[in-house]
């Protein structure tokens, strides 16, 4: 009966181990250096199949800088088994991929410091490239990413 009770202990405490690691949130902005210069790229599908892409690059003396930033300090990520599946996938064939696109456009974000430059690319399906490794916004569905796109975009394109 006592190693019962010690096995369904270690059981709970595993559990509870792999919910805290997956359901943490991280911040968007998790960076040791200070970004230098943002680089957003909005990319939607034309007529005809054409891609269409509009890029927009910022410094620290830009409005938009300071707004973009802002808008990713708002947001977190998240583990999921797109992060698993992304570790694997990596580390196998060295490429790694997102499908889908709700939002009717992506944005890709392109953060550079000093010694390197990290990315983040999303469609609005509630998953999110980070660093080329998948992640979750949202823990259930999409709202929350697709807010968080519309937001980065109508910084970038007021109109």
């Amino acid at each position: 009966m006592k190693k019962r009770r010690i096995i369904q202990a270690i059981i709970l405490i595993a559990l509870l181990s792999v919910g805290t690691v997956f359901f943490f949130p991280r911040s968007m902005l998790h960076f040791d250096e200070p970004i230098s210069e943002i680089t957003v790229m909005l990319v939607h599908m034309a007529e005809a199949g054409k891609i269409e892409d509009t890029t927009y690059n910022y410094t620290p003396n830009d409005a938009e800088y300071s707004l973009i930033l802002d808008c990713l300090q708002d947001y977190s990520y998240h583990y999921s088994y797109g992060t698993i599946k992304s570790l694997v996938t990596y580390h196998t064939s060295h490429s790694v991929g997102m499908e889908g696109n709700d939002a009717g456009y992506w944005i890709y974000i392109y953060l550079d410091t000093a010694t390197e430059r990290h990315t983040m690319n999303c469609g609005g399906t509630g998953e999110i490239m980070i660093d080329d490794f998948v992640y979750r916004v949202d823990y259930v569905g999409n709202r929350t990413q697709l807010e968080m796109m519309e937001r980065l975009r109508s910084i970038v394109t007021p109109e």
